[in-house]
């Protein structure tokens, strides 16, 4: 039995007026999500929700052809998969500008609650959504409609899995793995692998798990 997964299909609808053809548009976009670890192998990450094996996402090609939309960044959600001795899956993370007046229509659930865990390891990231993120309008969305004007942006998180077993269980080799791939922060590493992991790969444990040499 795996840990939850990030429980929803995160997902939302820009409609507006295209500047380019002055014809109504509308695009939406459902987002993969990271899945459960269970006892023998970690979460996968980005995935869309088990339940809906008919969803697909939407490319960035067609998403900015279809809309005026700049995708400023796609990538997996460094720290959003619960740690464990095998991790959850990392969630998705996208930063989109407006460059003409657009509808937004955020469609989520899972936006307060952890995604949980088994066996001692640790929750997820949940869901979502900051719009105007940076400035004095700042305000987290959930299930809402609202408008953006020209050079506004919206962040899309889509939550990560819960992690299996205790953490300090994890293989170190694997914490610095995924350090290096930009799964797990340097910091996080320490607060809650236990391995303390320097700019060259080269690692230490801390006294919860006994100390230890730097790697070679």
């Amino acid at each position: 039995m795996p840990a939850a997964s990030g429980s929803d299909v995160p997902s939302f609808d820009i409609t507006g007026i295209h500047p380019r053809t002055g014809e109504l548009f509308s695009v939406s976009q459902n987002e993969g999500i990271g899945w459960g670890a269970m006892r023998d192998h970690d979460g996968a990450n980005g995935l869309q929700h088990p339940s809906t094996s008919l969803l697909r996402n939407t490319s960035i090609e067609v998403l900015e052809q279809q809309a005026p939309i700049l995708h400023e960044r796609l990538e997996l959600w460094t720290d959003s998969g619960g740690p464990g001795r095998r991790r959850g899956g990392l969630g998705t993370r996208r930063d989109i500008r407006a460059t003409a007046p657009i509808e937004i229509l955020s469609l989520k659930q899972k936006t307060k609650t952890r995604p949980w865990a088994l066996h001692g390891g640790g929750t997820a990231e949940p869901t979502a959504m900051v719009a105007w993120p940076g400035t004095d309008r700042e305000r987290v969305i959930r299930t809402e409609r609202f408008d953006l004007e020209p050079d506004e942006r919206f962040f899309h998180f889509a939550g990560g899995g819960g992690g299996y077993g205790n953490p300090l269980e994890r293989e170190p080799e694997r914490v610095v793995d995924d350090v290096l791939d930009g799964y797990v922060s340097r910091e996080a590493a320490a607060r809650d692998y236990g391995v303390i992991v320097a700019d060259d790969g080269t690692w230490t444990l801390d006294e919860r798990r006994g100390g230890g040499d730097p790697s070679s």
